[in-house]
């Protein structure tokens, strides 16, 4: 029980620092087009995009290796 408690925690962490490089991304992104650096919001555009997929994929990807490992720990208590 205490691995998978463990094994969760490094999941949401993972997921959270995942989050805050997709919002340093966007603020980066919103400042350049806003101070004129670049004239076209596509590079915010194609860095959310990006980063959503690729958050939204592995918080997936875990979450189903998590619930598989919570069906086999009740498995086994019944």
């Amino acid at each position: 029980m205490r691995t998978l408690y463990r094994q969760q925690n490094v999941v949401f962490y993972a997921w959270l620092s995942a989050k805050m490089v997709h919002l340093i991304i966007i603020s980066v992104g919103i400042t350049l087009v806003y101070t004129w650096k670049i004239h076209d919001g596509s590079l915010t555009t194609v860095a959310g995009v990006l980063s959503q997929m690729s958050v939204g994929g592995f918080a997936k990807h875990n979450q189903s290796r998590l619930d598989k490992q919570i069906r086999e720990l009740m498995d086994r208590i019944e």
